[in-house]
């Protein structure tokens, strides 16, 4: 979810940059909010204007590089959220930022820029991934049943129809919210908390390979953040651990104890 854990008890939301946002997702969450019982959320939200978008085509591409892993699978969620960072590391990767929604015409070049490259990519993965299931000798990483998968999705990312629709879902929601840099007005108001995805275990450079997201989740980031406007001394950090063991993949868990009860 992307609106802020305190949201139940009137806190805003800022999304900072450099982040990926499903603008589509948060409107979703905006309507659960909505039904139970909170006034106006995207009301509440804050996007700064370098905040990457992620699109249904980052998603389609997402799950097809899962599937085609065949039994070799990472155990990725699927969102998209992975390719959209990957591709803004890039500088020659089309990348769409919240700043270019205000300007329909920008926001409809970029998108389609953006689905051909991904097409591209889908229609490139498929052939590689045929190519290796022809060159197994007996039963290997990828089935049959994984390239059909991957054909579908294929299928699905050709369809060019839903980038006009985008770009109208796309403004209507950024209508909704602010865009902008909330973060030295939200520092100046009182107590502001920094929510990490994932968990330390996942970061792409402290976590166990393959079983990794592409973010970092370390405190770093927003510490760099941080950095302009307060001291160090005034930031605290705080870690969570969760009472539930839950990862991208099989990866290890360093500190599982072997002797603890299992559940009854």
């Amino acid at each position: 979810s992307q609106f802020g854990a305190g949201t139940f008890a009137g806190a805003r939301t800022f999304l900072a940059a450099p982040i990926a946002s499903d603008l589509l997702a948060l409107a979703r969450e905006a309507s659960a909010l909505a039904d139970a019982g909170v006034s106006n959320p995207l009301g509440r939200v804050t996007v700064h204007p370098d905040v990457i978008l992620v699109t249904p085509w980052h998603k389609l591409l997402n799950r097809l590089a899962e599937v085609l892993r065949g039994s070799a699978r990472h155990g990725s969620c699927g969102m998209g959220v992975g390719q959209a960072l990957l591709d803004a590391e890039k500088p020659a990767m089309p990348t769409v930022r919240v700043r270019e929604v205000e300007d329909a015409d920008l926001l409809g070049r970029g998108l389609h820029r953006l689905w051909l490259t991904k097409v591209d990519q889908a229609e490139q993965a498929l052939g590689a991934a045929a190519r290796a299931f022809e060159l197994q000798d007996g039963p290997g990483v990828l089935c049959a049943g994984d390239l059909e998968a991957g054909a579908a999705i294929v299928e699905d990312l050709r369809d060019r129809s839903r980038i006009d629709a985008l770009v109208q879902e796309y403004r209507a929601i950024a209508a909704q919210v602010t865009v902008g840099d909330a973060l030295p007005e939200l520092l100046a108001a009182g107590h502001v908390v920094f929510e990490g995805a994932q968990g330390v275990l996942l970061d792409r450079v402290h976590g166990d390979f393959p079983f990794v997201t592409p973010s970092y989740v370390t405190p770093d980031r927003a510490l760099g953040l941080l950095a302009p406007h307060v001291e160090r001394a005034d930031v605290r950090v705080i870690g969570v651990t969760r009472t539930y063991a839950t990862r991208h993949g099989p990866g290890p868990f360093p500190t599982e104890d072997p002797d603890w009860p299992a559940p009854d």
